[in-house]
């Protein structure tokens, strides 16, 4: 192998390592888009519940204490995947 080849031969490893971190950075970047959506979703769908249940309870001012007890409630009744560990593509 002479000295050409095997520049050529790390040009091609680093372009390799510099494709792969591209993918690794697109793959989080849309997993970190889909996580915030089913933040957002699950904060929105929290936030209608309390409204539903402060106008159930018959308008009466509702504290803050009393929304933070009514959410720890509902928490560990929802099913919150928030974070899965997902296999990265075959291609890493």
């Amino acid at each position: 192998m002479n000295l050409v080849d095997l520049k050529n031969q790390g040009d091609a490893v680093r372009e390799k390592i510099e494709n792969a971190f591209n993918d690794l950075r697109k793959f989080l970047e849309k997993e970190e888009g889909i996580i915030k959506g089913q933040v957002e979703m699950q904060e929105e769908h929290f936030l209608q519940q309390l409204e539903e249940s402060a106008t159930q309870s018959g308008g009466n001012p509702v504290t803050v204490e009393h929304l933070i007890a009514d959410i720890k409630k509902k928490l560990p009744q929802e099913d919150i995947p928030l974070l899965k560990v997902r296999r990265l593509a075959s291609s890493f």
